[in-house]
């Protein structure tokens, strides 16, 4: 011990004498020659240099934000964890990193430090170092590479990302660190790489996760045969998905196919420019381990029939933020193996888009369904039809879809369901109870963020509550009333005895209304049975009181609304009948008297026989007769129904009315009839009545049929002799007066 003592300080005189600075090498050297450095009794071991850094057991976190740091700080040496961002270290080298060399450093984490070179033997004298991160420092590619060469056997993970290294060289990881060895991480996102080869990557034995992400990939070569378990290739510009095979017998091009990347078990292709995928393009003798694939923001207009159908071991598919994706055909998600399904932020699924009866007809062990984030425009027979074949099904999670209600008589018939997630829609919660009903598998249910006010016994019936384990009902319109009473008073028992986990409770319970109690917390809502009983007696009286009055004017209302033409009819008999004989005395004393018309006819007709009115009557009328008519469709100048039927009868010299089956079933028609009757009786006005077609007599009023029964009426025929008939009777009616006042009382 003495020996080495005496070398070390014999190294340090040397140096204090010659002034100069001993490299890690000198050091290395001589800590070698004399075995391991220990703190000398009576000497404090080297503490965390709490200047900028933050030491935890192992792990030392150091930072050079607005510090200028240009080195790096001596460690406590039970460090094994190093991390250090925003520092100044332009060079990274040997030298620079004398500090750590001795130490048994595990991970290496240099993010964001304004290094832009490295030496080759940079990490020399780190034999234990597992983890290297370089991320976000500009490095050029070749000098990267050759720092790769002094890295220990032991690596497993290598995090290059955000370096902007343009592109990769085929013998990038040629360096003993790599061949052969198994990688858990390689990180080379955001690096501006143009092309994707796998040639790069065959010297490893097998790489767990390969992240390319964020690059501008426009191509994909498979060449070689690689060992990746991960590949993400999200946010690059593929357009066009490789077949994942190649050749056995390449460069010749003989012998079969086999996985161009062996043991893939996920593959992630978000937000590329890939238009399509055709049945046949993911084949299962290229993937034949394929557990999960992402295909979400890809320029997709349809997922086509079985394109996952030939995937033998596919558990996972994602599909989200596809905005172009307006079709799925029926057997799109037809899959034996499939699992799990999520579709996410998409655009409106409706029946056009997603045929419901088979869109998982053929997806027999489908266990979590999860469709968040997408405008569902279903009724609920649409969703019990999506649901019922999925008897697989154990999580359903249906989120921000604005359905209005989970469809009844469906959920308890998907016996496996453990978890029913219904958070962000519109629930009805008077509706909620059928839904639910009979279903005794829930684990978990969370119906956050609804419109349910009322939560009662009904809502969630006791074979739901049997079993269940978590609840979510915040965030919901709570009404603070004597209708809540049974929800505070169980959700007291089951928090207190913690039969059942309340999420969210009490921070997201709060009162909507009424307006005195809004955004109280629902726990300092304590309603008891005896006040709400109090309550409640003196609301009876009120409600019989009430509901009595409801009654009396339900009545009015229906007997008003069944005669409203009758009553809208004699409200305007007796202010016309004034007015008209006003009009009488103002004549025989010699003043303007009764008006001139603007009609010569008002043509009165159901709006179903206009086509017969403008084909066969106006031509007659307005071309041989030469007649002003008035036609309710041409020459209405706006207003009610009521105002125009009186406005232009009393401005017509005479009425015709064309009497069929379409007008005798028009209830404002009768309202009509009406005015023509008084016209007649009040006003003496000639009227013509024409019989169109077969009309059954239980739909006419009695003075409709009392006017045919006088056999004064003119009736339309398809022959040429009942024809000339009805030309002739039309002339002698204008020509004369055909009904009489007196005749129709």
């Amino acid at each position: 011990m003495r020996r080495q003592l005496c070398i070390i300080l014999l190294v340090g005189a040397c140096a204090g004498v010659c002034q100069v600075t001993l490299s890690s090498a000198v050091v290395s050297a001589v800590v070698s020659a004399v075995g391991e450095v220990t703190t000398p009794k009576g000497h404090s071991p080297i503490k965390c240099d709490v200047y900028c850094c933050n030491c935890n057991k192992d792990t030392a976190l150091c930072t050079g934000e607005n510090r200028h740091l240009h080195y790096l700080p001596r460690l406590p040496a039970t460090i094994r964890e190093f991390r250090m961002m925003r520092a100044d270290l332009p060079e990274l080298s040997r030298p620079l990193l004398a500090n750590l060399s001795n130490f048994q450093i595990v991970r290496l984490n240099l993010t964001s430090n304004n290094i832009t070179s490295i030496t080759s033997d940079a990490f020399v004298d780190f034999p234990h170092l597992k983890i290297l991160s370089l991320t976000s420092n500009r490095i050029p590619v070749t000098e990267v590479q050759a720092s790769l060469r002094s890295l220990s056997t032991e690596m497993t993970s290598l995090y290059l990302d955000d370096m902007k290294l343009g592109h990769l060289p085929r013998d990038f990881f040629s360096a003993a660190a790599f061949i052969g060895k198994r990688m858990s991480i390689l990180n080379l996102q955001s690096n501006d790489f143009t092309s994707y080869n796998n040639s790069a990557f065959k010297v490893f034995q097998l790489i767990d996760k390969l992240y390319l992400s964020h690059n501008t990939l426009g191509t994909l070569r498979l060449d070689a045969v690689a060992n990746i378990s991960s590949l993400d290739l999200a946010w690059n510009a593929v357009h066009q998905l490789p077949d994942f095979c190649i050749s056995s017998g390449q460069p010749t091009g003989s012998g079969t196919s086999v996985p161009a990347i062996h043991n893939l078990l996920s593959l992630r292709l978000k937000n590329n420019n890939i238009p399509s995928i055709p049945k046949g393009t993911l084949r299962g003798l290229c993937l034949p381990s394929l557990l999960k694939l992402d295909i979400s923001g890809l320029k997709l207009a349809k997922l086509e029939n079985d394109f996952l159908a030939d995937l033998p071991k596919l558990e996972t598919l994602t599909v989200c933020e596809s905005r172009l994706l307006s079709e799925y055909e029926p057997f799109a998600f037809r899959s034996g193996s499939l699992r799990r399904l999520t579709l996410c932020s998409n655009r409106i699924l409706n029946r056009k888009s997603l045929k419901v009866d088979t869109a998982f007809l053929h997806c027999p062990n489908l266990s979590d369904l999860r469709i968040t984030n997408t405008k569902m425009v279903m009724q609920d027979e649409d969703v019990r039809q999506l649901l019922l074949p999925l008897k697989s099904l154990q999580g359903l999670y249906l989120e921000d879809t604005s359905l209005g209600n989970l469809p009844e008589d469906t959920l308890w018939r998907l016996p496996r369901l453990k978890i029913l997630t219904f958070r962000g829609n519109h629930l009805d919660p008077f509706r909620l109870g059928l839904a639910l009903a009979n279903v005794s598998s829930l684990d978990y249910l969370s119906l956050q963020a609804n419109a349910l006010s009322i939560v009662n016994e009904s809502t969630l019936p006791w074979e739901v509550r049997l079993n269940l384990k978590k609840l979510d009902l915040s965030r919901n319109p709570f009404l603070c009333s004597c209708d809540l009473l049974w929800f505070r008073t169980w959700l007291e028992d089951v928090t207190r005895n913690k039969t059942i986990q309340v999420l969210a409770w009490p921070q997201q319970y709060r009162c909507a209304a009424p307006v005195s109690m809004r955004d109280t917390y629902l726990v300092n809502f304590r309603p008891t049975a005896h006040s709400c009983a109090v309550k409640s007696s003196g609301l009876v009286l009120l409600g019989a009181l009430a509901g009595a009055m409801l009654v009396a004017l339900t009545v009015t209302a229906a007997l008003c609304y069944r005669y409203r033409w009758y009553l809208r009819f004699y409200i305007y008999r007796l202010r016309r009948r004034g007015k008209y004989r006003l009009m009488q005395v103002e004549a025989a004393d010699g003043g303007e008297g009764l008006p001139l018309f603007n009609y010569d006819v008002y043509l009165a007709h159901s709006s179903g026989d206009l086509e017969w009115v403008n084909d066969e009557l106006l031509p007659l009328l307005e071309g041989e007769h030469r007649l002003k008519v008035f036609l309710e469709e041409r020459d209405t100048e706006g207003g009610t129904i009521a105002d125009n039927i009186a406005r232009y009868m009393d401005s017509s010299a005479r009425i015709l009315v064309v009497i069929s089956d379409t007008y005798v079933r028009e209830g404002w028609r009768q309202y009509e009839f009406e005015h023509i009757l008084y016209a007649a009786i009040e006003q003496g006005k000639d009227i013509i009545v024409l019989l169109l077609g077969n009309v059954q007599a239980g739909r006419m009023t009695t003075d409709m049929r009392r006017m045919l029964t006088r056999g004064t009426f003119l009736q339309w025929g398809d022959s040429q002799e009942a024809r000339a008939t009805f030309r002739e009777g039309l002339k002698v009616a204008i020509n004369t007066e055909d009904i009489r006042p007196e005749s129709v009382c």
